[in-house]
């Protein structure tokens, strides 16, 4: 368990009704994976420029898919890099954008075995003591995936739960419907 930092002011996030749950969207593709959030969260970019599909609560929490690319690696270099590499990698990228309390573990990520980084940090934008948790795993085909949850520590679980009870790499026309 992370301790995190002695909690500032917190911004009130935007109320989910408990009535709206079944209020969603699913957002997501065939590369990235698709994941389910409300449907009142709005697509965001992160002003670094970064090549992620990323939704956001408006009020500091965002989910983000990516992929890992290997453009310019040599045959060489791409076969070295695995999903523990890759999450080794996350790890090391997490410290030098001062994240603390980093731990990590392989998990079960909705059925796909992966690599989970998470750690704390302050958020600069809203002041608020934050958890970001990253899943890193492997496709069928070699692909390398990046999923990440993060968000103000009175949120990060409700973040973390949409990530792991809905995430898949099955389109959505492809699920099974009850």
């Amino acid at each position: 368990p992370i301790e995190p930092a002695e909690p500032s002011a917190t911004p009130s996030p935007i109320p989910m009704d408990e009535s709206a749950e079944e209020d969603t969207q699913v957002v997501g593709d065939e590369t990235l994976g698709y994941v389910t959030i409300p449907d009142w969260w709005a697509s965001f970019q992160d002003l670094g420029g970064a090549t992620a599909l990323q939704y956001s609560n408006g009020a500091g929490t965002i989910i983000s898919l990516d992929t890992f690319s290997d453009e310019g690696l040599t045959e060489d270099q791409k076969a070295q890099i695995t999903a523990e590499t890759a999450a080794y990698s996350v790890w090391y990228n997490l410290e030098q954008n001062g994240v603390t309390d980093i731990v990590g573990a392989q998990v079960d990520l909705n059925g796909i075995d992966s690599f989970q980084v998470y750690g704390a940090y302050v958020s600069e934008d809203y002041g608020t003591s934050s958890i970001i948790v990253c899943w890193v795993f492997s496709d069928e085909d070699g692909g390398l995936h990046y999923v990440s949850a993060e968000g103000p520590v009175t949120e990060i679980a409700q973040a973390v739960g949409y990530v792991e009870d809905s995430y898949t790499l099955t389109p959505p026309e492809d699920l099974e419907h009850p």
